[in-house]
Parts: structure tokens; C-alpha cells; sequence
């Protein structure tokens, strides 16, 4: 278990099942193809771009950015931009045979591209606040806290800092990643980056990881506690107070009761969906799910869920031009089930047929001011753009 997975699991199980399931159709592996989300793939680059400079400094014994020797360990790395572009490359590999992105996968890479220089300041501002402390023993490389590392390599760390190490409790069953991990004698720091805004959230997943370091048994098997907890954001940091020891045992506790609960919620067969739209706005197999569609029927008042852009089930019934085609709705976003819309496809690769149900997501919405009347309303107009996807039922 991890803190990711347990936050997946209780908002829905559902979505969790799904996102995680084996698809023959795509390829047979495990986990559905995720979408293209701006703020997660900036937030990776990040992430990768702070890894490796880290990674780098640590290795050299630079105590911080503006060292003397931070400037030729970075010229090594071809400095910040190369640092990030290269990230970038590493991120966007893993979207490169993704079918969800295919035909639009040009394109978002250039805009990611774009970003670069923004990017490059949010790692500048976050490096700027740390302070790598140099190893005291010479066997305990920066590769050592590798994701894929073996597992026999997982011996008490000593005095320095470490870049994204994995701690597990075997007592807990959980296990976590902490950005960076730095100890001396005196001092256990924690820190997590973070590319988005301070949530209430973050300081729990701090937490937890602060519990886990204390119970893991290899690393740190003295049970030395973190005494400082640091969430590094854009704009700023928050020092989240450590957790004693006493709060550590109740904090196990909580994960124990809390993973026995998610566990139980994924024993029926499907697991139970929580549509709602805190729940279903950002999902990434929202299309699978009929709980979501159905969720559209139930709504008592249309225009209070109208939105610029939103999703929509369609049964097609003739092509109105090159890129166009007119439908019914069968459930959206705000929209009367039965009603009249237009369906435009330019620019995608698209060639449905009449009576094809179609689920389209992330599509523009234009709808009447005024209803044509009682017995037929007015159509509403379906602009799909880069951000869209269509699904065929």
C-alpha cells in the first residue's frame, strides 16, 4: 500500500479497478492508458529534473547550489535547461505509443516544450532552498536509492542526503518515495517537492512518510525520527510539525484500520463507483464507467451543471458535412437527454457511422440561449479540440 493507492481507493474503487485492470485490446498489460494532463506531466518533469540535479550535487559534495563546485557539476550536466529538456524527453517517452494521445502527441510535445524556461525556474527556486549534505561513507552512491534497485542493497543509510528513496514498514505493509532524505547526527530532514498548490492532504502524506521511516526496519533500523518535515512548493515551503512517537503509533494504527477498509471496498465485483463530480472531473476511465453516464440522468436541473466544456454520450444519426455530424444525447454534461446536437470532428480521425453511440470527452459546448420550443429544443453544438477523446461504444 502507499499513500497514492490509498487515496486512489477511498475517493472511488471503481476508479482504481479500472485504471489498474489488464486490457487485452491495448496491448495486455496492467494499468489503462492515461490521458495527457498538463499539470501531472510539468509536475514530472519537475520532479525528474530536481532527481537528477540533486543526484549530481549530493555526488560531487556541493552543500548547496551556489557552491564553487556546483557550477562545473552542473556545466557536466549541460546546465539547467539541458537538465530539463532531457526530462522532458524521459517523460514524454512513456506517451509516445499511448493510443490516447497518438494523433495529438506532436502537438502537445511542442507546447510542453514551450514551457521549458518556466519549468527550469520552478527547479532553480526549489534547488535554491536545499542544502545536500555529502555522504560519510563512499559505498553509499546516489544509485543506491534508485527505484529499481535491488532489494539487498537496502542497509542502514548513513550521515548525507539521498534523493528519492524508497521506505517501506514490513509491520504496516506500505511502503513510499521521499524526494529527499537528509540525515546527520543531529538532524532527520524529510522534504517532499511539490509543483501544485498547498493542500491539507500534503501534510498528512508528510506525515506518513515520516511513520514509515521510523518503522523501516533496513534503512533506519535504530528508529531514528524525522524532526523535520518540509513541503517545498513554487512560491514557497511549510514545515509541517514532526510526528512523536506516540503520534507515529496512532498514525500506524490509522493506516492499518484505513487499508483493511479500502481492501474491503474492493470485494465486490465491481467494486463500488462514487460518482460525483469531485470524484469524476478529473478521472481518467470516467468513459468506462456507467455509474458516471448515469450520473448525468439523474440531474434535476440542467443548467446548474452546464459548463464550457464537459463530456457527452451520443447516439449518431447522419453526417451533416466533412466534419460534422448530427446526433441525439443520451447523457452530458448539463444536457436534455433526447435533444438535438452536433457532433464537429475536425482535425481528428474520425469516421463513425449512423446509429454509433459515441462518448466523447474534454469537448467544447455551445448551448442556445433560448430553447426552440416545447416539443424540440434547441441544438447544442460539440466542438471536439486537442484535449478531446472519443470512445466508441
Amino acid at each position: 500500500m502507499s499513500y497514492s493507492v490509498l487515496s486512489e481507493l477511498e475517493a472511488c474503487p471503481r476508479r482504481w479497478a479500472l485504471g489498474s485492470a489488464k486490457y487485452a485490446n491495448i496491448g495486455g498489460e496492467y494499468g489503462y492508458p492515461p490521458a495527457w494532463n498538463h499539470s501531472v506531466i510539468e509536475g514530472r518533469v519537475v520532479h525528474l529534473s530536481l532527481q537528477r540535479i540533486t543526484r549530481a550535487l549530493v555526488d560531487s559534495g556541493c552543500n548547496s547550489i551556489t557552491d564553487a563546485g556546483a557550477v562545473s557539476t552542473l556545466r557536466d550536466l549541460g546546465g539547467f535547461s539541458k537538465a530539463v529538456r532531457e526530462s522532458s524527453k524521459k517523460v514524454l517517452e512513456s506517451y509516445e505509443k499511448n493510443p490516447r494521445v497518438e494523433f495529438s502527441f506532436e502537438k502537445l510535445k511542442q507546447h510542453l516544450l514551450t514551457r521549458i524556461p518556466d519549468l527550469r525556474t520552478q527547479v532553480q527556486r526549489q534547488l535554491s532552498r536545499i542544502r545536500p549534505i555529502t555522504r560519510t561513507s563512499s559505498k553509499l552512491k546516489s544509485e543506491f536509492n534508485h527505484k529499481d534497485r535491488k532489494d539487498h542493497s537496502r542497509t542502514q543509510l548513513g550521515y548525507g542526503s539521498y534523493p528519492e528513496v524508497e521506505i517501506r514498514s514490513v509491520e504496516i505493509g506500505w511502503r513510499g518515495f521521499v524526494d529527499l532524505l537528509s540525515l546527520i547526527d543531529t538532524e532527520c530532514e524529510i522534504r517532499e517537492f511539490k509543483t501544485g498548490v498547498p493542500k491539507e492532504e500534503h501534510e498528512f502524506q508528510i506525515r506518513v512518510y515520516a511513520t514509515l521511516w521510523a518503522r523501516d526496519r533496513e534503512l533506519n533500523p535504530a528508529g531514528k525520527i524525522a524532526n523535520r518535515l518540509v513541503l517545498s512548493y513554487n512560491e514557497t515551503e511549510i514545515e509541517v510539525p514532526s510526528p512523536s512517537e506516540i503520534e507515529i503509533s496512532q498514525l500506524e494504527d490509522e493506516l492499518r484500520s484505513r487499508t483493511t477498509e479500502v481492501i474491503r471496498s474492493l470485494e465486490s465485483d465491481p467494486p463500488e463507483a462514487r460518482p460525483k463530480l469531485t470524484n469524476c472531473k478529473y478521472c481518467q476511465v470516467r468513459h468506462l464507467c456507467g455509474e458516471y453516464w448515469h450520473m448525468h440522468l439523474t440531474q434535476t436541473n440542467t443548467h446548474e451543471w452546464r459548463k464550457e466544456f464537459g463530456d457527452v454520450q451520443i447516439r449518431l444519426s447522419h453526417q451533416s458535412g466533412p466534419s460534422s455530424w448530427r446526433g441525439v444525447v443520451e447523457s452530458g454534461s448539463g444536457l436534455v437527454v433526447g435533444g438535438p446536437i452536433l457532433l464537429q470532428t475536425s482535425h481528428h480521425r474520425l469516421e463513425p457511422k449512423a446509429n454509433n453511440h459515441l462518448r466523447v470527452l474534454n469537448v467544447h459546448l455551445s448551448f442556445p440561449e433560448e430553447e426552440t420550443g416545447e416539443e424540440q429544443p434547441a441544438t447544442v453544438i460539440a466542438t471536439m479540440g486537442l484535449y478531446s477523446e472519443v470512445f466508441l461504444l
